[in-house]
């Protein structure tokens, strides 16, 4: 089997999704080899490049018809094994990767082992923030990714600290003991159904408090849910 052949079974059983560079190859072929035949299996369409020297297999969407990138995070992860480095998510980027925020931060931050990098790819801008190695050999992967957010916490104010209070006692201590009070008075499917107006409630509040502007196809959206709620209860 030759190196090229090698290296494009290795390919063949990452699967889709997963990033690479030459250095993940380094025990079947020589740095120079492993990228030139990256570049020709580029060139044939066989593999995507996400950034310079990074190659992934792009996974294809039934649904959307079309290709799939590799996940920033991939790509980060397989620069890192190229240059030895340690990285952990920081700031946004953690708290994405801990469930904690649902939304993808356009800028995704990292902390690394290595000096500072910054790239590119697709509509993320990804930064390597240097750190020394005795705060990230200290502790696992996972154990990084649960503390980095910890470690760039805003200050809050007076104003911060009270809207924190009243989203924790006012949206979840008391909505909670209020909808468990409605089952325990109409029965759980009722408040089930009761409680798909809540997207309703949330449209109104950030029309009314933001001046968010919505078209006629949600107007109608939630008028049809007030409907069915009246129709089932």
């Amino acid at each position: 089997m030759t190196e090229a052949e090698a290296i494009a079974k290795r390919i063949e059983s990452f699967g889709a999704g997963r990033a690479f560079t030459a250095a993940d190859f380094s025990d079947v072929a020589g740095r120079r080899n492993a990228a030139n035949a990256l570049g020709r299996l580029h060139a044939k369409g066989g593999i995507a490049r996400a950034i310079r020297g990074v190659y992934y297999v792009p996974e294809r969407s039934a649904l959307m018809g079309t290709e799939v990138p590799a996940s920033a995070d991939e790509v980060v992860r397989a620069v890192a094994r190229a240059n030895k480095w340690i990285v952990a998510p920081s700031g946004d980027a953690a708290l994405n990767a801990l469930g904690l925020d649902t939304q993808v931060p356009a800028k995704l931050v990292y902390v690394s082992s290595g000096p500072y990098k910054r790239y590119e790819y697709g509509p993320y801008d990804i930064e390597l923030r240097h750190r020394a190695n005795r705060d990230l050999l200290d502790c696992s992967q996972i154990t990084c990714t649960i503390v980095q957010p910890w470690a760039h916490m805003p200050a809050l104010d007076t104003a911060a600290v009270e809207a924190l209070a009243v989203f924790v006692i006012v949206g979840s201590f008391l909505a909670y003991m209020l909808y468990m009070q409605g089952v325990k008075d109409i029965g759980s499917v009722r408040a089930s159904l009761i409680g798909t107006v809540e997207p309703v409630s949330a449209t109104i509040t950030s029309a009314v408090m933001l001046g968010t502007v919505f078209l006629p196809t949600d107007l109608i959206g939630f008028a049809m849910i007030i409907v069915m709620m009246f129709l089932t209860v």
